[in-house]
């Protein structure tokens, strides 16, 4: 197998689908050692050892950081692979932060906060420096109002929620009192679909179960951040629940 592409009837298969499939599958114990050792031996053939990154599409000219952030947290899952990739790969994601100290605009996702987040998740646990300098960038791009975001909206806000919390429970405890107006956007605006289409492909386009479920998630762990308090959304979490 090459991987696995965003359907069966697709005939282009991916490196971010390759790696996220294979995380889920060593998580739920899905593969067989011989399965194991076959299906992660798909990812040899997107890395490039040049320039120590992995490309989503074979003869990609320039990578993806969001891509290669999935990559890494991937690579935690199967130690052969993270001995032969994972520093290489880190050390690359490093650079981008030291140099810029954050990830900008994706080519596959048109805003900065969803691979500043999902890499404040990755890198934490091994770079928790790179963390730190992250979490100075969300901090410093709060807007006046609280907010975040050039036109703030549920889902960009979910991901500086999610990225901030899992700061707070994993690396040190932070104020979050400086989500106050990020939680009460969110819980206003909750039911409305003003999705702002960041996902690239051939053109703009917003994935509603996606987008949904990072927003649920983003407010049961920051629930979890506070859980000194008694639960938040009461209500929400409750037509939630009626729902599933």
């Amino acid at each position: 197998p090459m991987g696995i592409g965003i359907g069966e009837n697709f005939a282009i298969q991916d490196l971010d689908d390759t790696v996220l499939a294979l995380k889920l599958f060593n998580d739920c114990n899905y593969l067989t050692p011989q399965k194991e050792k076959r299906y992660w031996n798909v990812l040899d053939s997107y890395f490039d050892e040049q320039g120590g990154f992995f490309r989503t599409f074979p003869w990609e000219n320039d990578p993806s950081f969001l891509v290669n952030i999935h990559a890494l947290d991937s690579l935690k899952s199967n130690k052969m692979k993270k001995k032969l990739y994972y520093d290489r790969l880190l050390s690359f994601l490093e650079k981008e932060i030291l140099i810029k100290q954050s990830f900008s605009i994706d080519k596959y996702y048109y805003s900065p906060y969803l691979q500043n987040a999902r890499a404040i998740l990755s890198v934490s646990e091994d770079a928790p420096h790179l963390s730190e300098k992250l979490l100075k960038w969300f901090l410093q791009s709060q807007r006046k109002d609280g907010l975040w975001g050039k036109v703030p909206n549920i889902e960009e806000l979910a991901h500086v929620v999610l990225a901030l919390s899992y700061y707070n429970i994993h690396i040190e405890k932070i104020d979050l009192s400086i989500l106050d107006q990020s939680i009460k956007f969110i819980e206003e605006n909750i039911y409305k679909k003003d999705s702002q289409y960041l996902w690239i492909a051939k053109s703009f386009f917003a994935p509603s179960e996606v987008i949904t479920s990072n927003i649920y998630t983003s407010l049961l762990l920051y629930d979890e951040a506070v859980k000194e308090h008694k639960p938040l959304f009461s209500s929400f979490w409750n037509h939630v629940g009626s729902k599933l």
